[in-house]
């Protein structure tokens, strides 16, 4: 596992305990969904003004949130990956209610980048030979610290929940109907009582 993080931002510390935080819960997520290869996850720690960049150019929406995740690969009905590298795009995200788990976008477009195919000599790789190179993760420390004060835990609780809802989103996960909502958000529990990290952590 290779989780590379990178911190654009200096409203919020973020020392080496929340990088060790961050790849505990990208490990247990991976660990807790059966993934056995080497994977690769790109972490962006940013701002609230940042992250507000994004996602207006992304997803058309204008105003902050909390955390984005730029999938590498799509995932078939069965959860299988799509044996084809055909886009790279932004995940089913937006601004998470830590408390109901609603998500209030729906946007799937994403990058809007869709290659013909993957060429196995590119940057990446063969995804079915070498390192998966699952996608990309951007969380805004800003926003994670205040909703850590809204819902009332501390706020590596809220940065390893972000952090846990964002790879199963590169996974191929979402939460756009009520049944997929609660297999989600069932594996999400999961993957953080493995982490040992409770509401009221």
């Amino acid at each position: 596992m290779n989780v590379l993080i990178t911190n654009e931002q200096d409203k919020i510390a973020a020392g080496q305990d929340i990088e060790e935080l961050v790849r505990s819960a990208v490990a247990a997520s991976l660990e807790y969904m059966g993934v056995d290869r080497n994977a690769e996850i790109s972490v962006l720690f940013t701002d609230n003004e940042n992250i507000r960049e994004l996602n207006r150019e992304h997803r058309g929406i204008d105003r902050a949130t909390d955390v984005l995740s730029f999938p590498m690969y799509e995932f078939d009905q069965d959860g299988e990956m799509i044996d084809e590298y055909s886009e790279y795009g932004l995940g089913d995200e937006g601004d998470i209610d830590d408390e109901s788990g609603a998500d209030d976008s729906s946007d799937k477009d994403g990058l809007g980048y869709k290659g013909d195919e993957y060429d196995e000599n590119e940057e990446y790789g063969d995804p079915f030979e070498d390192e998966l190179c699952l996608g990309d993760i951007v969380i805004s420390l800003e926003r994670a610290a205040e909703q850590a004060r809204e819902y009332g835990h501390s706020f590596q609780r809220e940065v390893a929940f972000l952090t846990v809802h964002s790879m199963l989103h590169l996974l191929g996960y979402d939460h756009m109907t009520p049944e997929d909502e609660k297999e989600m958000f069932g594996h999400q529990k999961k993957i953080m009582e493995k982490l040992g990290i409770s509401r009221t952590t």
